[in-house]
């Protein structure tokens, strides 16, 4: 929305000014502007200065004469640029919000201290000497797209703005300058888009968040000497080939993204403390020049020439180390005095070869290694203690795991999609002490043969998928404790040998394993507490080897037992007393389902699909609490459908039968 605001002067009315009218922004302060001759009494504000009267013509709020060089432009006594100064009227405030984009305009602001809402230059303005009286803004200052303008020369008396500072698009401006005064922005300062803009001297912030961003001749950050701590962006500047200016910059986030021309880091001498990314730097070579950076953030991303992370001798711990995706990386020597780190990546370094460098670490919470062409094994994390989290994955040429010669507590380790693995020895050197370890998940490792596991006796949580070298579980014989074991689509395991000493679980999964002929390497589990599941392992003919569930409880969750092609009996779950769901499905060769006798209690039944399937008798289930369905069971006769459910103390509201044989039932 776009509205006229007449000014008049004693001498007559002044030139109509158009001015942009959107709600104010945060900070911005309205006010009433007179018409008239006579002067106009603002809104208040939380600040005093910008609460004071607005003068709209020659004559003050009070009713005086005006100052020499307070009039506008159109008025008398209108002041020279060198002369404004000397005519500034302290109790001069004007309101706005003001959208400025000739010269002309600007002159109507001469000899204004205090301007309440927001003041966006742009367009054939080329100097700012009108403002020179400026010393205060509670609005945004917005200095974008102008053709002319030069330098900020004529701001050296504006001390505070009340949103944010934009300096942006401005095609001739080669310097900032005229800024020295400036001690509160109360948004971001915005320095972006400005093709020819060599400096950046001229701001007196010491505290500050700073955006520097596309200015494409920019070749250093000289003039920033006052900045100590806040937030820095300096990002696309392609001719920055210096940080000479943030020697004083201590503490904060630092962001250095996108500068190809910067080679090191000279400047950063006295960082010692914050969030530092630096990311996508092209050129960069070394991190030469954080001698004094001791801890906080770091994260080293996307730089294609560094070569390695030379300059962060002094880092001792950190909350974050992300050194991913540069492609000369071939060493981490850098970091050698790294003893304690929250999180560690180390991803996508397709030249990195090695570890070394990080032999201090003691104490990590994550290690993420991924996708690092080169590495083959975990040397240089030899001085590992505890982990909370290890991470190994997409690791194309690793073909071991050692290295991790001094571990002692891991919480969970994932290994996957290591394509040259054969033997996953990370927790080799774990003692039975060990007891701290939950959850070891090994997951598309086509060459893994071995998993050593080192005295490790108590495990809450085992997943091995995809491993297609595999062949026997024989590295878990060790365990005695263990919560969940789940195997899937291993091709080439023959056999559970391993396992014997496991006694209770609460989950039992093993699905597809196509050359797995027998379970009796479990015959000495007795408790599976939420549920059993066997699918899709075409070899297996009988669940012998589940015998001893006869001797615990005999309750379980779920019991699914589905694509079984060639399971002929189910004798073995002789002990199982009450499930809350069974669901035996797509068994081809099942013929009964005796061994099920001692099962009183359901809450579902599905039986479905299993072609050889004649008869129910061997279900001794009485009650089904929730659902039944019997369907797609061609050799089974309705009837025998019909006398299950006639048998049943209690009969579920939803019964489904359907698509099962026509054949005859005998008494």
């Amino acid at each position: 929305m776009f509205a006229a605001i007449a000014l008049a002067s004693a001498c007559g009315a002044r030139d109509a000014l158009d001015i942009e009218g959107p709600p104010a922004e945060e900070g911005e302060v309205g006010s009433t502007a007179g018409a008239g001759g006579a002067g106009a009494t603002s809104s208040s504000s939380g600040d005093p200065a910008i609460g004071a009267s607005a003068s709209s013509g020659g004559q003050s709020s009070g009713g005086g004469p005006s100052e020499p060089g307070v009039g506008g432009a159109g008025g008398a006594g209108a002041g020279g640029a060198g002369g404004a100064e000397q005519g500034c009227d302290p109790a001069r405030v004007e309101s706005g919000p003001w959208n400025v984009n000739r010269q002309e305009d600007l002159e109507k602001l001469r000899g204004v201290t205090v301007l309440n809402g927001r003041l966006d230059i742009g367009g054939e303005v080329s100097d700012l000497s009108p403002l020179a009286c400026l010393t205060r803004i509670s609005g945004r200052l917005v200095i974008s797209d102008t053709t002319l303008l030069s330098s900020l020369d004529g701001l050296d008396s504006l001390s505070f703005i009340g949103a944010r500072l934009e300096v942006a698009r401005n095609a001739s401006l080669l310097r900032l300058g005229g800024l020295p005064s400036l001690q509160q922005v109360k948004g971001n300062i915005e320095i972006r888009e400005n093709p020819i803009l060599e400096s950046v001297a001229g701001v007196g912030l010491t505290l500050h968040e700073v955006h520097v961003v596309d200015n494409d001749a920019l070749d250093s950050l000289s003039g920033f000497e006052r900045f100590e701590e806040g937030v820095l962006r300096i990002e696309g500047n392609d001719q920055l080939v210096s940080l000479d200016g943030l020697q004083r910059f201590r503490r904060g986030t630092l962001r250095l993204v996108d500068n190809d021309a910067l080679l090191f880091l000279p400047g950063l001498e006295s960082f010692e403390r914050g969030e530092l990314w630096i990311e996508g730097n092209d050129g960069l070579l070394t991190l030469h020049g954080l001698v004094s950076l001791r801890s906080g953030q770091i994260s080293v991303i996307d730089n294609d020439a560094l070569i390695s992370l030379d300059g962060l001798e002094a880092v001792e711990e950190l909350d974050v180390l992300d050194i991913s995706g540069n492609d000369g990386l071939r060493e981490l020597n850098g970091v050698s005095r790294l003893s304690t780190v929250e999180d560690l990546v180390v991803a996508d370094n397709p030249q990195l070869t090695s570890l070394y460098g990080l032999d201090q670490l003691r104490h990590a919470g994550s290690i993420s290694i991924a996708r690092n062409e080169r590495l083959r094994h975990l040397v240089g994390l030899g001085g590992l203690e505890t982990v909370d989290g290890l991470i190994i994955t997409g690791n194309s040429s690793m073909g071991t795991l050692t290295g991790m010669f001094s571990l002692r507590g891991v919480l969970y380790a994932v290994v996957e999609s290591n394509p040259e693995l054969v033997i996953a020895d990370a927790l080799a050197h774990l003692g039975s002490d060990s007891s701290e370890v939950q959850s070891l998940y090994f997951t598309s490792n086509p060459k893994l043969t071995r998993i050593d596991l080192g005295g490790l006796t108590r495990l809450r949580e085992l997943v091995i998928t995809d491993c297609g070298s595999l062949a026997d579980l024989s590295d878990l014989a060790g365990v005695t404790e263990l919560s969940v074991l789940s195997l899937g689509n291993n091709a080439g395991l023959m056999s559970l040998t391993g396992v014997e000493q496991i006694s209770d679980l609460s989950l039992l999964a093993i699905a597809n394993i196509p050359r797995l002929t027998d379970l009796r390497h479990l015959s000495g589990l007795r408790n599976v507490r939420n549920g059993i599941e066997i699918a899709a392992n075409p070899g297996l003919t009988s669940l012998d080897g589940l015998g001893s569930l006869s001797e615990g409880d005999g309750v379980t969750g779920v019991v699914r037992l589905e694509g079984n092609e060639s399971l002929v009996d189910i004798d073995a779950l002789r002990g199982l007393v009450r499930v809350n769901q069974l669901a035996i499905q797509d068994n081809d060769a099942l013929l009964g389902l005796t061994g099920l006798e001692g099962l009183a209690d359901l809450e579902s039944l599905i039986v479905d699909g299993n072609r050889s399937l004649a008869t129910l008798r061997g279900l001794g289930a009485r009650t089904v609490s929730g659902w039944i369905e019997i369907s797609g069971n061609e050799s089974l006769p309705s009837c025998e459908v019909e006398a299950f459910v006639e048998r049943l103390d209690w009969v579920p509201d939803r019964v489904r039968a359907a698509d099962n044989g026509t054949g005859t039932c005998s008494p």
